[in-house]
């Protein structure tokens, strides 16, 4: 793990890492919950600590709100969130993760189900992409 108080090195996307991300968001730049100019942060100017392999966030300067990215990429693994919305979306990924377990499911298999009970198409269905409001319809669905 890497430690805040050395010096990293600046993020330098993998071409191949790039490509290998089907499914896109637009990479954010401006807040959409404030209007404030979004960069990429480190972890460390979030977190205090590195969370992960990839410790490259979009995060906006006025606000709290963030957004990762996929690893090795420049590219936001869903879009930019609050913290309420944060919150909203653990506890769908964790209510989601449980239902498609106890199902027997796999995981692409438990997002084709979600996809289809939330009647959107599989390639829409992330819950880094969800709004408070998704979010909300996929713990219901998801605590049945």
């Amino acid at each position: 793990m890497e430690n805040c108080t050395v010096e990293f090195t600046p993020m330098t996307p993998c071409r191949e890492a790039v490509k290998g991300v089907n499914d896109r968001v637009e990479i954010p730049c401006v807040c959409r919950y404030c209007g404030g100019l979004v960069e990429v942060a480190h972890h460390c100017a979030i977190y205090g600590r590195v969370a992960g392999s990839w410790p490259w966030v979009y995060a906006c300067n006025d606000c709290d709100a963030y957004v990762g990215m996929h690893p090795l990429t420049n590219l936001p693994l869903g879009t930019l969130a609050n913290k309420e919305l944060r919150t909203l979306r653990v506890q769908a990924k964790n209510a989601f993760t449980r239902a498609w377990q106890v199902q027997g499911m796999t995981r692409t298999g438990g997002y084709r189900w979600l996809a289809a009970q939330l009647g959107i198409a599989k390639s829409k269905c992330h819950i880094g992409w969800s709004d408070e409001s998704q979010c909300e319809r996929i713990i219901k669905i998801c605590g049945r």
